[in-house]
Formats: C-alpha cells, sequence, structure tokens
C-alpha cells in the first residue's frame, strides 16, 4: 500500500490511528517502509499535543479565577469543572506518551539501511500472520531495530 497519494490530513489520520494500533497492517507497514514522513507526522502530533496541554493550562488557570468571583457556588463549578479536565488531560498525555513511542521506533527505523528494514518489516509481517512461529530470536531482532 502506498500512502504517497494520501493528503496531509488522511496521512495525519492514519499516523493518529496507528499510534492508537488501530491502523490497518498495510497502513501501518506503509508507514514503516518511509519513516522520514512518518517521523514528521508523529513531531507534528506531539507539538499538538503540547499546544493543547498549554491551552488547557491557560483556561484552568482563567476558569479558576472566574469561579473564585462566585464565592460558594463557584466551589461546586470549578469541582466539576476539573475533574472534567483532569479526564481530557489524561487521555491526551496517554496519547502523547504513544506518539513518543512511535518516535522513538520512527528515529530508528530513519537510520537503517531500507533494504535491510524492509526485509525485517517483511519477517514480522510473516511471522504476525502466523506463517512462521515467533521465537526468542525474532522478538530480539524486532527489538534491535524497535520493532
Amino acid at each position: 500500500m502506498s500512502l504517497s497519494k494520501l493528503t496531509h490530513e488522511q496521512y495525519l489520520a492514519v499516523v493518529n490511528d496507528d499510534v492508537r494500533d488501530k491502523a490497518r497492517q498495510d497502513q501501518s507497514r506503509a508507514l514503516r517502509e518511509d519513516p522520514t514522513p512518518w517521523h514528521n507526522a508523529l513531531l507534528e502530533l506531539k507539538r499538538s499535543c503540547e499546544t493543547q496541554l498549554a491551552d488547557d493550562k491557560a483556561l484552568r488557570s482563567e476558569k479558576r479565577l472566574k469561579c473564585m468571583a462566585l464565592g460558594e457556588d463557584g466551589k461546586e463549578q470549578w469541582a466539576k469543572f476539573l475533574a472534567e479536565r483532569d479526564r481530557w488531560r489524561a487521555g491526551i498525555i496517554r496519547f502523547k506518551n504513544g506518539i513518543e513511542n512511535k518516535l522513538v521506533e520512527a528515529y530508528y527505523l530513519k537510520g537503517q539501511e531500507p533494504s535491510l528494514r524492509a526485509a525485517i518489516i517483511a519477517h514480522r509481517d510473516v511471522v504476525l500472520n502466523g506463517e512462521d512461529d515467533l521465537d526468542d530470536a525474532d522478538e530480539r531482532l524486532w527489538s534491535k531495530v524497535g520493532l
């Protein structure tokens, strides 16, 4: 599968799915076959998460001041708002951690010989499809190349 014909937004959607382990196997493989654009897209997603977290901090400060101005009535509003924002924050931090894990893999793959990288990815696909038995040597090989 080639991802080169996708728009930037479509490519980011595939990368997003891959971070969440929801991408199709052929899409995940295509990302790893050309790791430079994958790496760049992951960096873009990471920057977006960081921007959202900064915006959330500003929003919390603003809301806190508004709630404090309401006195006792504001305490309950602040508690509800804080619980909602904490759930959101936990989710985005989990996603950002997933991005960072994929960034390590993409960075490593960028430094690999393309034909070797392709061979190792093909081998992993064969094993994961059940066409070959998985053993410790397979897992050691994959860990050496960040898979």
